[in-house]
């Protein structure tokens, strides 16, 4: 009988002793007490998989901004090169135009020549392979041009004659600037509205002529 009686003291005892020793910050594993932060192992575990989902939630955004970004498209070298004469360009402007300006410039890839003009537009432009013999306008006479391989300039509408009996242009007539392509610039003739001229070129026959403004003038370059 002292038994029963003793036990439900022990079992009091214990319970009081489960009871107290989680006040005292010892953790007993279960019950109301029991602690409930998580193991190392499970704490990892979650920090890995909430990475590895920030990674996957990025990585459609970055595509996406790859996809929209601009790319930039290289300008083929030989862009805008014709290499098939002739090569023609329309009137524009003024019926008659006056030169003011005529240059020769080098440059990486091509050579330069350049005329320019009093008034806006440009007049027609041809220009086409020629041969020997060449011959002075309008005299006939004959003339020299140096290089392999030769081309004539039309400029149709042009002149250096100014109306009150003058020269609106009175620089040089023949270039010989021994570029890489262009060897020789001369005038044939100017006469009646019509200005040509000789080229003089080392094999080269790739052009590209184009009218620019401000100032008025019709550039053609001869690639390298």
């Amino acid at each position: 009988m002292r038994i029963l009686i003793g036990l439900p003291g022990a079992v009091a005892v214990v319970l009081l002793v489960l009871l107290v020793l989680p006040l005292f910050g010892v953790s007993i594993g279960f019950g109301p007490f029991a602690s409930v932060e998580p193991s190392a192992s499970a704490s990892a575990s979650a920090s890995a998989s909430a990475s590895s989902s920030g990674s996957e939630a990025a990585s459609p955004a970055e595509s996406g901004a790859e996809s929209i970004a601009p790319t930039s498209t290289p300008t083929p070298p030989d862009e805008g090169w014709i290499c098939g004469l002739p090569v023609t360009l329309a009137a524009s402007g003024a019926a008659i135009h006056h030169t003011i300006d005529v240059s020769v410039s080098t440059h990486p890839d091509f050579d330069r020549i350049s005329f320019e003009y009093q008034e806006a537009g440009s007049p027609a432009f041809e220009m086409r392979n020629t041969r020997p013999p060449f011959t002075k306008d309008p005299s006939g006479q004959p003339m020299t041009v140096n290089g392999s391989n030769f081309m004539r300039i039309t400029l149709n509408g042009a002149t250096k004659l100014a109306d009150d009996g003058g020269l609106t242009y009175t620089g040089p007539t023949n270039f010989e600037p021994g570029f890489p392509q262009l060897v020789q610039l001369i005038e044939q003739g100017d006469f009646e509205a019509l200005n040509s001229w000789y080229v003089g070129l080392d094999g080269g026959d790739c052009i590209r002529a184009a009218v620019v403004t401000g100032p008025s003038r019709i550039i053609i370059d001869v690639q390298h």
